[in-house]
């Protein structure tokens, strides 16, 4: 496990299959990232638990589910647009760790993600692009959200999303992929030297002598 001296927020955006859980599960593993869901919210108060998803998924009538779920959804926020995604956002800001957000899906939530903040940690949004399937609808909608694919290139371009590339060789290789991927995150994330050298040296050194590298 991987002690980071820094809290962090990301959230995930991918067409279902993208690899979204594998990269979840991962920073769970291996960063000690607690996992979030808007959806969870919506399952609970829906009244569905995660195996009866789960079991509706190997039924093969998930996507009646989903739109019980979307239309359930969209009365409650029919009074409150945030009613969900505050209750999500509010516990991740007050995580005493960091955060992984595995499921967002909607404009709504994608503009929550970096409006209900606090100062001092690192918010970013990652796309999981699997090259095996097909990312997006006839409409330019990443599939099973409604969020725009257009959108994430241009928030690419200011460096609020970042692409994980997984090309479905494999789990095993894919893992690997996220060990190179996210070690150069987290250097990219490691709090900047300031007034206090001693310590911005001294948390870089900890991090980095957890891989067994000579610091530098």
């Amino acid at each position: 496990m991987v002690v980071f001296p820094k809290k962090r927020i990301f959230g995930l955006i991918g067409a279902p299959r993208s690899g979204k859980d594998t990269v979840a599960n991962y920073l769970q593993e291996t960063r000690n990232f607690g996992a979030m869901a808007f959806a969870d919210k919506i399952k609970e108060e829906f009244g569905i638990s995660k195996e009866d998803f789960e079991a509706a998924k190997i039924a093969g009538n998930i996507e009646d589910l989903r739109k019980k779920l979307w239309d359930f959804s969209a009365t409650k926020k029919s009074a409150d647009p945030l009613y969900f995604i505050k209750r999500v956002m509010d516990e991740a800001n007050l995580a005493q760790r960091s955060v992984i957000i595995t499921d967002i899906r909607t404009l709504d939530e994608l503009k929550a993600f970096f409006d209900y903040g606090q100062n001092g940690y690192v918010r970013r949004i990652y796309f999981i692009n699997n090259t095996a399937y097909d990312m997006s609808d006839k409409d330019g909608l990443i599939l099973g959200s409604k969020i725009p694919l257009g959108l994430i290139e241009d928030l690419k371009e200011r460096d609020q999303v970042r692409t994980i590339l997984n090309v479905d060789d494999g789990l095993f290789k894919f893992l690997c992929e996220l060990d190179n991927f996210f070690f150069k995150e987290d250097i990219m994330d490691l709090p900047t030297a300031g007034e206090n050298d001693l310590k911005w040296r001294s948390l870089v050194s900890d991090y980095v002598s957890q891989f067994d590298i000579r610091a530098i």
